[in-house]
């Protein structure tokens, strides 16, 4: 893209400089030739902001200035083809695990969605665009177990997530219950609370998502409590 920029300007020179005066063909091919060789970035340095003050005062300054415009357009296109594919990968890819339940080890596929609410605790600027992270997420968590036996479940459950617009890392914890079903006559549901770290660069979408949590199983059909531990790794959107 730089390349065809370079050529077009040095075409427009050789036009502009053939109809202008021969100082003004001077001053006018030294500018054009100037501007085509300068180095332009297309995604300049990110911009981070950890405060919500300071995120709303980022986002007012997220037009690039005009020389950078048309390739600041690119980089937002280039931004939201990649926030699709992250989010079919994520959509599509299951999160694979392992259980512990009964002194039983056990096979774990599940299909976590999220949605972030909440204020703006940090955020990042780039060339492709302004990513602002909100901690908390709606989490709604279908997928299935396999141990002895096959059972389905959905997980409906609340996160928090610390992740600074500088770091890699972030940390949470989370809460939810596990309604699960045993060949769809044996119904199952626990008080779950959950330990998350993720990895990925913020605020854009994409992390790989690892949980670990303790199901306790108070309310079952057949009447005995059971404790279940689980931990998955994934891909997510949010």
């Amino acid at each position: 893209m730089r390349r065809f920029a370079n050529v077009a300007l040095a075409s427009l020179a050789a036009v502009i400089c053939f109809f202008a005066s021969a100082p003004a063909r001077a001053d006018i091919a030294e500018e054009l030739t100037r501007i085509a060789h300068t180095e332009v970035r297309l995604l300049p340095a990110a911009t981070h902001a950890d405060s919500r003050q300071s995120c709303a005062e980022l986002a007012i300054d997220d037009q690039p200035p005009p020389a950078q415009l048309i390739h600041a357009n690119w980089a937002e296109v280039d931004d939201l083809l990649r926030s699709w594919r992250i989010m079919l990968w994520a959509v599509v890819l299951p999160h694979p695990g392992f259980t512990w339940r009964d002194d039983a080890p056990g096979f774990v596929l599940s299909w976590p969605g999220s949605g972030p609410f909440g204020p703006v605790t940090a955020c990042t600027r780039t060339g492709g665009g302004f990513h602002e992270h909100q901690p908390f997420r709606f989490v709604f968590e279908p997928g299935l177990v396999v141990t002895d036996e096959v059972s389905l479940f959905v997980r409906p459950g609340l996160r928090y997530l610390w992740h600074r617009s500088t770091s890699s890392f972030g940390w949470g914890i989370g809460v939810g219950s596990t309604l699960e079903w045993t060949n769809m006559d044996r119904f199952s549901a626990s008080v779950s609370p959950e330990l998350l770290a993720q990895y990925g660069k913020c605020c854009s979408p994409g992390y790989t998502m690892v949980a670990v949590r303790l199901d306790e199983f108070i309310l079952r059909s057949e009447g005995t409590a059971i404790t279940a531990i689980t931990a998955n790794v994934g891909l997510t959107y949010w």
